[in-house]
């Protein structure tokens, strides 16, 4: 299969078979599943990071109303043009936290998968903006979160700090 990938300081960010424009990541995969695993089929999804766009896609494809924030114009083109972004997803063009704060409806789905090289931006994940998000999702909304999943042992220290933030907001 012939793949495009769209590294970014050498980070995989997307990929994707280009004949058929299915991910070639796990990652996308696990999260089709968790969505599926929320119940009641989410109508309405705000991306916090675009990436190649699959993720979108991927939600459009099950009828999702896509809204997604992404900071560098130079993704947002490279979506377009190399990841057959759908054309049906809304781009907001804006840093994360303060793209919230613009945005007047209401969510499903909440996705963070931002990075900066290899760490989402500490500012996105601070309890005012969890505070922003939560009043931004529809009764019974999800907020879902791509970390490095550790939740025990040292590598954990920086997700149970994340659940707190979660659980006081």
């Amino acid at each position: 299969d012939t793949c495009r990938t769209l590294f970014i300081n050498n980070v995989t960010q997307s990929s994707v078979n280009i004949k058929t424009g299915e991910s070639r990541l796990e990652y996308t995969a696990l999260q089709q599943k968790n969505i599926a695993l929320i119940g009641n089929s989410p109508k309405t999804a705000l991306l916090l990071g675009l990436g190649g766009g699959v993720l979108a896609n991927d939600l459009c494809k099950e009828n999702i109303k896509v809204t997604a924030i992404e900071l560098d114009t130079r993704i947002i083109s490279m979506a377009k043009k190399y990841f057959n972004l759908n054309p049906s997803v809304e781009i907001i063009h804006d840093d994360a936290r303060h793209a919230l704060y613009k945005i007047n409806k209401k969510f499903d789905l909440v996705m963070i998968d931002l990075f900066h090289a290899e760490i989402t931006p500490s500012h996105v994940l601070s309890l005012e903006s969890f505070e922003k998000i939560k009043s931004l999702l529809n009764e019974n909304g999800v907020i879902a979160i791509n970390s490095y999943g550790y939740l025990s042992d040292k590598s954990a220290y920086g997700n149970l700090i994340l659940l707190n933030t979660l659980k006081k907001a």
